[in-house]
């Protein structure tokens, strides 16, 4: 997968948290807005500081490219933001849950699904790149950090497509981070693909 570019990153925002905040307000039953924080290319310690940053309580949802693994994107949320979320997506009164069950992880799960193929999808249609992302799962920390630790030691460069996002939901506001990690070719790689 070749580089992406930055112009492209900052349109795919504009049009995927539209399109999020759209699904995601049918999912609610509610009035969804999603604004964008932060939409730009990112290096390999930026990546490795982004998982450091984890809190060890946070709930994290993640998601892989398919075919292979050279991508990986993963949600993050606060256990209390979580928690919240839940109820919101629910219609439970904020408070209810104090106990994600499987079916709280599954709302989670299907709002990251939203999420990240929402900003995917449209990445995918201003780079004319096909990006295609597995089913969404949970994990921790641990997980999320040995997994991007495999991409960043191969060859190949890792590159961060980093999507800062704020979901608003009625009076309520959810700090989100949404990451997306591809591997690239570098330069000389490039050069030899397109021979």
């Amino acid at each position: 997968m070749s580089r992406f570019r930055v112009e492209q990153i900052k349109e795919a925002a504009e049009i995927g948290q539209k399109d999020a905040a759209r699904a995601l307000s049918s999912l609610a039953k509610r009035s969804v807005n999603i604004s964008t924080t932060e939409a730009n290319i990112v290096d390999k310690g930026h990546i490795t500081e982004a998982i450091s940053d984890l809190k060890e309580d946070s709930v994290i949802v993640y998601t892989q490219t398919i075919p292979g693994s050279d991508g990986l994107s993963f949600l993050s949320l606060e256990r209390m933001d979580a928690l919240a979320l839940v109820d919101l997506f629910n219609q439970r009164e904020k408070g209810t849950t104090q106990v994600m069950t499987g079916f709280d992880y599954s709302t989670l799960t299907e709002t990251l699904n939203i999420l990240a193929n929402s900003y995917v999808n449209a990445l995918a249609r201003m780079s004319g790149k096909d990006i295609l992302l597995s089913v969404p799962k949970t994990a921790n920390k641990n997980l999320i950090r040995e997994l991007s630790q495999k991409m960043i030691s191969q060859d190949m460069e890792a590159v961060g497509v980093l999507f800062g996002t704020d979901l608003e939901i009625e009076d309520e506001n959810f700090s989100v981070g949404l990451f997306f990690f591809f591997l690239t070719p570098t330069s000389s790689e490039e050069e030899q693909i397109n021979k």
